[in-house]
This record gives structure tokens, sequence and C-alpha cells, in this order.
């Protein structure tokens, strides 16, 4: 073995010799790789193993709250026609509400929204046209707005172009929210604004609650109700907060991490709110068909109907009846013989004496003698 590795490096001399004596040192390197590979191939050198580096994924990130899969039971043809309307939150607000009455099948939730939408962006959708074509095409019984994220922008008119919260703005604004509003007063179809709600960031919060003051002029002036979400999403500083108490008072992440939108469990929260006000609709559009008193002033008739809140309550007396006629609850038209009574109970309702106090409780004043 040694005579051969002797005349292979002897012919490599040899061969850089006859090259001429001048061989650069690249050449000397490319002669030493090929010694080196001319050695492994005779010698059989061990091959070190190429590993690959595995290949990272990147883990998806979703974006906005996760929405479990509502399974709606099927509605009846008759059911009642809940229309929600809006923006972002609008559509969020929609996807609580389906689930809240997915097991409900005389009640269907029809939700027309688009994201970027709102009363200032006419040019994504004109709400108050959009309107007219929805309620004519579909059995709408309620509608539910929610809007304004996408409005704090400028409007343009025949006159120009209006910044945000100048009165030439306001006044086209109002314009908008009125068109849309006496559209369902002429129809006579019961309607909620839902407010918007608090962000993260204070400026974008205070445009929030100059349009809020907005709707709810507008809807003060109708029939209408105004649904005032913007407390429950405060902390106990009335400052904005991602977290809060769902609707079992436990403590959870109610907006998305962009301080804008719900997660889901902000979404219930919200729909919370919003599904009182159709269930009392609902109440009154299926249960109060009773004989009314006579005399009843116009507005009176329509708060009956849940179409307009009154300063005091109007309550049918003879709407429903007990199946038991005229007695009470329990009673069997006999009387109680006192004689059989006996100790504290005979000293109670007999006697009218009064229960001795107890050691530490509210009532021992034996305590402030």
């Amino acid at each position: 073995m040694t005579s051969i590795r002797v005349c292979v490096m002897l012919v490599v001399f040899l061969s850089a010799f006859a090259g001429g004596v001048g061989v650069s040192f690249d050449e000397v390197q490319a002669q030493q790789k090929e010694r080196r590979s001319l050695f492994s191939i005779i010698f059989g050198t061990r091959k070190s193993r190429k590993v690959e580096p595995k290949k990272q994924t990147k883990k998806k990130v979703r974006s906005g709250p996760v929405v479990p899969k509502i399974i709606e039971a099927a509605k009846n043809p008759d059911a009642y026609g809940v229309l929600v309307v809006g923006d972002l939150h609008a559509r969020q607000l929609a996807d609580a509400l389906k689930a809240g009455f997915a097991k409900d099948a005389g009640v269907r939730v029809i939700r027309k929204t688009r994201n970027a939408s709102g009363f200032a962006r006419k040019s994504v959708v004109d709400w108050p046209i959009a309107l007219v074509d929805l309620l004519d095409n579909n059995k709408v019984d309620f509608v539910i707005i929610m809007s304004g994220m996408n409005d704090r922008r400028s409007i343009r008119d025949e006159a120009g172009r209006h910044k945000f919260k100048s009165p030439e703005w306001q006044a086209l604004y109002e314009a908008e929210i009125h068109a849309f509003r006496d559209i369902l007063e002429d129809r006579k179809i019961r309607y909620r604004w839902v407010s918007s709600p608090p962000v993260s960031t204070p400026d974008i919060s205070a445009d929030m609650a100059y349009l809020n003051d907005i709707y709810k002029t507008a809807i003060r002036n109708g029939s209408g109700r105004f649904v005032d979400i913007w407390p429950y999403f405060l902390d106990e500083n009335s400052k904005y907060s991602s977290f809060g108490p769902d609707l079992q008072g436990q403590r959870k992440r109610l907006r998305t991490k962009d301080g804008i939108g719900f997660s889901w469990a902000g979404a219930q929260k919200m729909s919370y709110f919003v599904e009182r006000q159709i269930r009392r609709s609902l109440f009154a559009a299926r249960f109060l068909q009773v004989a009314l008193p006579d005399g009843l002033a116009p507005e009176e008739l329509a708060a009956l109907r849940g179409e307009r809140k009154l300063p005091y309550h109007i309550q049918s007396l003879n709407g429903f009846q007990s199946k038991d006629g005229d007695e009470l609850a329990g009673g069997d038209g006999g009387t109680v013989d006192t004689a059989t009574l006996s100790g504290s109970a005979k000293e109670f309702f007999v006697d009218g004496k009064p229960p001795a106090p107890r050691k530490g409780r509210v009532d021992d004043y034996t305590l402030l003698q």
C-alpha cells in the first residue's frame, strides 16, 4: 500500500514539474483536491451524510374572532324576520343573533351587511336605496342598524368636499340618517339603532361618541329606540378595555387585538342587549292581540305594540285569566283553625308577637343596648 501511495505522489509531482515550476497557488489547491478525491476512491474514505434542514412552516394567524359553526333550525314560513344592516360591527352582531335564535323556528335573522360600508360612503352602499330593495324582497318585521366605524371621512356633494364634523358635513350626514329612518317610519316597521362601541384609540372613540349623538337625536324623533352598548365595554374607570365580564360573569377578552372588532364573547354580550329588544317586540306581535280598553291615545296604542316608549306603563287587566277563575293560586276556599297552631307560629300569627332576634343578625338590637 505504501508503494502505491509513493507512486501516486510521484506521478503528481512529475505532472506539476512538466507544466513548469511557476505553478499558481490555485492550481496547487486544485491538485490537492484531486489528490484527496483520488485517495478517497482508492482507500474508500468515509463520506459524511448531508442533513437537509427542515422547512419551517409559518403558523397561520387568524384575523378576527373565531365564529363557531351555527346550525339553525328550519324556520317557519311566517317566521319573524329580523334584518341586520350596517358595517363590520353589524356583521358580528348578526352572527351572534343568529346563534341566539338558532333553535327558534319562529325567528329568522337576515344578515345584509358590508364591512366597509357607512352612511358617509355611498360609493360602497347607499343604505337608504338598499333598504328599500331589502324590504321589498324579504319578509322583514324588525330592523337593526349598526354603523359608524367607516364614517370618519369627508363627504362630497355639488358644492365640493366637506370635512368630517364640519357643519356642512353634519347636515349631509343627518339627511342620510333621516332618509333611512323615514323609510322605516313610513312602512311602520319596528327598528332599533345600536350605538357604536368605544375603541382602543381615544381620538376614534371621541368620534364614535359624536356619531352616537347624531343617531340618538334622529331616533328620538321617530318610533324606534336607541340601544346604547357603550357602557358595557368600559372598565371600572370608564375607559376602554379589551377585557371584561362575559354573559356568565367570567372575565374574558371581549374585543379583538386591533381594538376595534369584537371577540365571539364580546359579540354575544353585545347581542344580549339587542336580543332583549327583539323578544319584547316579538311578544307584542304575538301575544298582545287582546281586548284593549277604549279611549287609548294613538301613542298609547303604539306603546302597547312596542312601537313607542312612554314615561308610564300600561297594563292590560283583561288580557290573561287564570284557569281557576277568580281564585288565588294555592287557595282552597277554606279557613285555618288557629287552635291547631302552637309555638312560634301561634305567637306570630295569633298573638302578633314578633320572633325573638337571633344573636348577631341585623335585627338583633340587643347589640345597641
